[in-house]
């Protein structure tokens, strides 16, 4: 356990129970107070790992109920790497309007990691392990539970992945979104992985359901669904599988265009 820093862009709160925070050697994080110390200025570039299975349900009540606070949502964002070292983050609970493990991490890996009975909920963007991923690499990773709200770009893993790899990653986490057509609302996309991809993805399985609710009879932009991404860049897809049920409900006069897919 170590505090340190005076002003509070140099403040950093680190609860491992070993390592030096290098790839070699990551800090081994054992709870979730350990877990959202992640997200200390200082501690944002450093490699991380699992120490064993964490109980994350007790951070459902922080904030004023709205959970546990996304790694790297301040001015500076999460480049390090988080090995789950075959562990799980369990009930994993945020109600934000960006809401996920992870912020908008840049660069970063992501390995061998089971985010289970997630409970996420979203007003702007949101997914189980980052609400927007720049260039990082996700292998290895187990999703379950639900990612819902009213949000505009969500997914089992992340809301927008944008560039870099998406491998060997099986989800059975339910994709829920709901969206207010009496008034203008901009483009969205909802998928079973990504809400808006341009990320490589392989050797992946997706079986959790993805819905999207429109309510009111007004107009909004374009939206798209899908089993795997709501919409997918020029990167490849190679062996991923999807029976995730694609389900649309909106109001007989509601506006705006929706592909499925």
């Amino acid at each position: 356990f170590r505090l340190q820093g005076a002003a509070p862009s140099d403040r950093s709160f680190l609860r491992a129970t070993g390592g030096t925070g290098t790839p070699a050697d990551p800090y081994l994080i054992a709870d979730i107070y350990g877990l959202q110390g992640i997200d200390s200025p200082l501690l944002l570039a450093n490699s991380f790992a699992l120490a064993n299975d964490i109980d994350a349900a007790p951070a459902g009540a922080w904030d004023d109920n709205q959970g546990f606070d996304p790694i790297g949502a301040g001015a500076a964002q999460f480049t390090g790497t988080f090995d789950g070292a075959g562990f799980a983050i369990d009930a994993l609970t945020i109600d934000r309007a960006d809401a996920a493990l992870f912020d908008r991490p840049s660069g970063a890996s992501f390995t061998n990691l089971a985010l289970s009975n997630l409970a996420i909920t979203a007003g702007d963007e949101g997914g189980g392990l980052a609400v927007a991923s720049t260039d990082g690499t996700h292998a290895g990773l187990n999703l379950s539970g639900s990612v819902a709200g009213a949000g505009r770009l969500m997914g089992g893993l992340a809301g927008t992945a944008t560039g870099g790899t998406i491998d060997n990653v099986t989800s059975t986490a339910v994709v829920a979104a709901t969206r207010d057509t009496g008034v203008f609302q901009a483009t969205a996309a909802f998928g079973g992985l990504v809400g808006a991809s341009s990320a490589a993805i392989g050797n992946s399985t997706v079986t959790g359901g993805v819905s999207l609710t429109q309510t009111g009879t007004g107009g909004i932009g374009f939206t798209r669904i899908g089993g795997v991404a709501g919409s997918q860049g020029a990167a490849a897809v190679s062996g991923v599988t999807s029976t995730a049920p694609v389900t649309l409900s909106r109001a007989v006069e509601g506006g705006g265009q929706v592909f499925a897919g």
